[in-house]
């Protein structure tokens, strides 16, 4: 790792003592500090909290530190989408079914079936949703808004609602499940966000989206150019920790004799 331009990478010891380095050569040591050759702690601001635009919450200045135990909790599936096109050609009493995995509060998987029935009504279609009798008892699943009315065009009716559906009494010993099916934009009306269609050709299934994830285990340590460090973990999720920063103080001036280290325990820098 290197600083491009003016700036110094913010290194500490034992004592508390303070250096200034433009060297890159860092690893973790078996306590999860990262450290430069000589074992001096490499300092970084942590990351307290990430809004959603991405804007990150900075804390104080600490040794940068990712315990190689790290793990990401479970986290439960809330809101799911699917893409499916239903046969426009299809006959009364027709169905077509896909699933996709959603995740309970402990981090099992659980397969989530939903079947599209045709109606005689035109251009109407009915979802019910099911699970494996070793996850819930079907009378413990239920959906709402399960009604799905296509215009002469193709795409969904405007004004209908999101699908909610309830998985209760899990059998695996999770939270109930409570899932948003985003079908439609609230916001706009309830214009159908363009997800499910109805058009002339075999019933399938394109793409499924859900913001569930198991626990995980940390696999590996990213830095970006803005000197964020990222934990990467087994389940896909990620974890800002740290963002390093790269103080012009001490200036350039004074550091003009070090070789790989220059020393000064005053005024460290403002947060970014």
């Amino acid at each position: 790792m290197a600083v491009n331009g003016k700036g110094f990478f913010i290194l500490q010891d034992d004592t508390g003592l303070s250096y200034y380095s433009r060297a890159g050569e860092f690893s973790f040591d078996r306590n999860g500090d990262l450290v430069n050759p000589d074992g001096l702690y490499v300092q970084g601001y942590e990351v307290t909290a990430v809004a959603p635009d991405g804007t990150m919450a900075l804390g104080n200045i600490s040794n940068i530190n990712i315990p190689g135990e790290s793990t990401t909790a479970a986290s439960a599936t809330t809101e799911f989408t699917v893409d499916v096109n239903l046969d426009a050609g299809a006959a009364a009493g027709d169905t077509y079914a896909t699933t996709l995995s959603v995740f309970d509060s402990l981090g099992n998987a659980i397969p989530l079936s939903i079947t599209f029935t045709r109606q005689a009504a035109v251009n109407t279609w009915v979802a019910s949703v099911a699970v494996s009798a070793t996850v819930a008892a079907p009378g413990d699943v239920a959906i709402s808004n399960s009604t799905l009315s296509f215009t002469a065009t193709g795409g969904l009716e405007t004004g209908g609602s999101d699908s909610l559906i309830a998985i209760n009494n899990l059998l695996t010993g999770a939270e109930n499940l409570s899932l948003n099916w985003d079908i439609f934009d609230a916001a706009a009306g309830g214009v159908s966000n363009g997800d499910m269609t109805q058009y002339a050709s075999a019933s399938t299934t394109t793409f499924q989206t859900q913001n569930g994830n198991t626990s995980g285990v940390l696999r590996g340590v990213d830095v970006d150019e803005e000197g964020v460090v990222t934990g990467i973990y087994s389940n896909g999720s990620w974890f800002r920790f740290f963002r390093w920063r790269w103080p012009t103080s001490p200036t350039t001036a004074a550091c003009r004799n070090w070789v790989k280290t220059c020393t000064r325990n005053r005024e460290l820098p403002d947060r970014p």
